[in-house]
């Protein structure tokens, strides 16, 4: 995708030192929400986060989140109630910037090709 259109860079700040709460409020900040509501399909496209389904089959697993190389990705159990996927999304963007630098480091990283998952 990069390939073929001008994308902006993540803007996805590493809160990795702070509590959950004091993060929600600095992103918050940091992006100028105020205390409103916000509708995180429009949060994760103007951020360039990157949303995939999970396979039909992994009817068990509601979502998950990783950075590869530099990019964002979410991927969400399509098959749970709408309120659910709002609530997963959420949860797993605090994934995204508490936990940027941890997890399991593979080694050149920057050359593996992520597979072609459905677009959400």
């Amino acid at each position: 995708m990069e390939l073929r259109f001008d994308l902006p860079a993540p803007d996805l700040p590493d809160l990795r030192d702070e509590e959950p709460e004091v993060a929600a409020s600095v992103l918050r900040q940091h992006w100028g929400l105020g205390e409103r509501p916000i509708k995180i399909w429009f949060i994760f496209s103007n951020r360039s986060v990157r949303v995939y389904s999970l396979a039909e089959n992994s009817v068990e697993v509601d979502a998950f989140a990783l950075w590869h190389s530099k990019t964002p990705f979410v991927f969400l159990n399509t098959l749970k109630s709408a309120e659910h996927g709002r609530f997963d999304a959420a949860h797993e963007l605090g994934h995204l910037v508490l936990h940027r630098h941890s997890g399991p480091q593979i080694p050149d990283a920057e050359n593996r090709p992520m597979p072609s998952p459905r677009r959400f």
